[in-house]
């Protein structure tokens, strides 16, 4: 009798067989998805990216192509259609949206509050991708406190200077000075981490490597007043 396998070993498999190096996916997932979310979430992204793969793409075009993504409907979107995946075959528009759409919804709800996330990816997740973007950003769903930091940091140094906009660099070196001395948020920034401290008290470790995409997002959700200055 043929064993029937499981989500988990058949992504596995499938991993196997298109000889997709773990780094691969390993690398977007401690990047962009919180060690949070359910297990079935989890397993889907994987899916996802095993699919984005086969088409060719790199872990960094596929974050370019999130990016884009999230400035669908925009004044300035930098949205389009390629022609072709990069593996040479005709681009499917409905299935490049979707499949973009749907990682790109794990991955914003990623970067909220542990209990809102699991909120929104515990129930029936969006299986058919990430479509109501500005729907769900107008909720007031409560960001992680290091995101409302980085937040709090890109306003204070826009007001500094409010003539150019302030590089990813300059933010993430302002954090420890823009955090609040009284319950600290930030308890060491090294060369490849940022520990910090969540609002549970639990301790927490992010990738520095991961901010520049997240402070992109959050620099164009404060220029379009997705996000409020003061209020987030």
């Amino acid at each position: 009798m043929v064993k029937e396998l499981g989500i988990d070993e058949a992504v596995a498999l499938i991993e196997k067989q298109f000889k997709i190096e773990d780094s691969f996916i390993d690398d977007f997932i401690r990047e962009h998805i919180a060690p949070w979310v359910p297990q079935n979430v989890l397993t889907r992204c994987r899916s996802l990216l095993v699919h984005i793969h086969q088409w060719n793409y790199n872990k960094e075009e596929i974050e370019q192509w999130l990016d884009r993504f999230e400035t669908i409907g925009e004044e300035q979107s930098e949205w389009f259609y390629p022609a072709e995946y990069p593996s040479g075959e005709p681009l499917h528009s409905d299935l490049f949206i979707d499949t973009l759409g749907e990682l790109a919804y794990y991955r914003w709800a990623s970067d909220l509050e542990v209990n809102e996330g699991l909120k929104l990816l515990g129930g029936e997740y969006a299986v058919h991708g990430y479509k109501n973007l500005e729907g769900l950003r107008s909720r007031t769903y409560k960001k992680n406190r290091l995101t409302r930091l980085i937040i709090k940091t890109i306003c204070a140094l826009l007001n500094q200077n409010t003539n150019e906009e302030p590089a990813a660099e300059k933010i993430i070196s302002g954090l420890s000075y823009h955090d609040d001395p009284s319950n600290r948020i930030i308890e060491e920034i090294d060369g490849e981490v940022i520990a910090w401290i969540d609002d549970s008290g639990k301790g927490n470790e992010t990738a520095l490597s991961t901010l520049p995409s997240k402070i992109s997002r959050l620099k164009k959700d404060i220029k379009s007043k997705k996000v409020i200055c003061g209020i987030a």
